[in-house]
């Protein structure tokens, strides 16, 4: 029985667009930026890679940690993931699309009586699994995004003010845009009923109803929390301009599993109503502390 003949042009060609689907739906899925010029750079680099297996000399190359290493570098040039959260969001999604993709492309010639027929016509084989990948890819994404995402984006943070600690669920937040108007750095926004008890009795007083503008002001400039008020300017629908009140916590700390992330002198926005709706969260924490320079 002779060998089948695997083209070298055909296989690139395959591999291509097999990567290519894989990091758009990787994109998709942990709602990243989408930069076509490096998704097919990445492409390129992955089709190349597995077209070299066709070369008996090259076998070496393909043992599992080069080839954990090549996906790794192919989610690098794709996207340049700054953190740990946007590494295990990626690699999560691509290595589960790329789960999927395998097991279709194992189980179409089985579920067809024509069996024989599909395995020679590989092109059929191969766009019948890419089809049914970019499928799969639409019909979850709405799933991925609602509940399996947000879990990977929630994690502990605990806000220290002078000795007094708050601690609750943060979210990450990239469309989170508020900045401390004094040093330009990222706000955190958290509710005001998760840090009511770090502030001093002064402070909480001008959050109660019915506190006039001048009471407000009066209260915050008599207060020895002077120096951490912050008055941050913001904007919303259907409110074209508004000031949120921040205050300056001495310590935040981000616990992200694998490593704990320390920020000194942040300012933290206070909202006073929930931020979501089952209480899954109390604080929403930008995407740059989390991913830090």
């Amino acid at each position: 029985m002779k060998n089948p003949v695997v083209y070298a042009d055909l296989s690139f060609l395959v591999n291509f667009v097999m990567d290519l689907a894989l990091l758009w739906i990787t994109a998709r899925w942990s709602q990243s930026r989408v930069y076509y010029g490096r998704l097919l750079l990445a492409s390129l680099l992955g089709a190349l890679y597995g077209t070299g297996v066709l070369f008996a000399a090259w076998h070496w190359f393909y043992i599992l940690p080069v080839k954990i290493a090549v996906s790794i570098l192919m989610l690098w040039v794709s996207f340049k993931p700054l953190g740990w959260e946007q590494w295990k969001k990626l690699i999560v999604f691509f290595y589960l699309g790329s789960f999927i993709a395998t097991g279709l492309l194992l189980a179409l010639p089985y579920l067809s009586i024509y069996t024989r027929p599909l395995l020679k016509l590989r092109w059929l084989w191969w766009a019948s699994g890419l089809a049914g990948l970019i499928l799969i890819a639409y019909c979850s994404e709405r799933y991925i995004v609602n509940k399996v995402l947000p879990g990977l984006l929630r994690f502990q943070v605990t806000l220290k003010f002078d000795d007094k600690v708050c601690s609750g669920t943060g979210f990450v937040d990239t469309g989170n845009a508020l900045r401390d108007p004094l040093t330009r750095r990222p706000v955190i926004v958290a509710e005001y009923g998760l840090i009511r008890d770090c502030l001093p009795q002064e402070i909480c007083r001008t959050f109660d109803p019915g506190t006039g503008e001048d009471d407000f002001l009066g209260a915050v400039l008599s207060s020895a929390w002077a120096n951490r008020i912050r008055m941050i300017p913001y904007r919303s629908v259907g409110r074209r301009h508004g000031m949120m009140v921040g205050l300056r916590a001495d310590e935040v700390l981000l616990n992200m599993g694998q490593e704990e992330i320390k920020h000194r002198d942040l300012v933290v926005g206070i909202f006073h109503d929930q931020l979501s709706n089952d209480d899954s969260y109390r604080m929403l924490v930008p995407a740059p502390l989390v991913n830090p320079p």
